[in-house]
């Protein structure tokens, strides 16, 4: 077998100390399947989304947010049929998706910059 959605988790936290409080996590996804490709984006948009999956990536990296927030989805928006239908193409493509935003601003030099 390859390597893991978890290991790439791993590999991508190991340069700094574990946080107390952090954004960072597996938001959808099974952490054990197999990498077949990655994305990366700074936004997950709804077309990143699907672009990625047209080029084959199974692990999407994202810095920020899916549901336009920093800590997590506005329950507000929970109703509204752009938020349904951008959580429903998610889960349909089997696409794990992992925020990466507090650790990656704590690597040397800061990941963004």
């Amino acid at each position: 077998m390859g390597t893991s959605i978890q290991e790439i988790i791993d590999f991508l936290l190991r340069p700094v100390e574990p946080l107390e409080t952090t954004v960072d996590r597996l938001m959808f996804g099974d952490p054990h399947v197999e990498v077949k490709g990655v994305a990366t984006a700074f936004v997950a948009s709804h077309y990143v989304i699907e672009r990625a999956k047209l080029l084959g990536a199974n692990l999407l990296i994202t810095h920020e947010g899916l549901f336009y927030s920093h800590v997590s989805p506005i329950p507000q928006l929970e109703e509204s049929p752009v938020y349904k239908a951008k959580y429903r193409s998610i889960e349909e493509s089997k696409m794990a998706i992992f925020r990466l935003h507090d650790y990656i601003h704590r690597y040397e030099p800061d990941g963004i910059m």
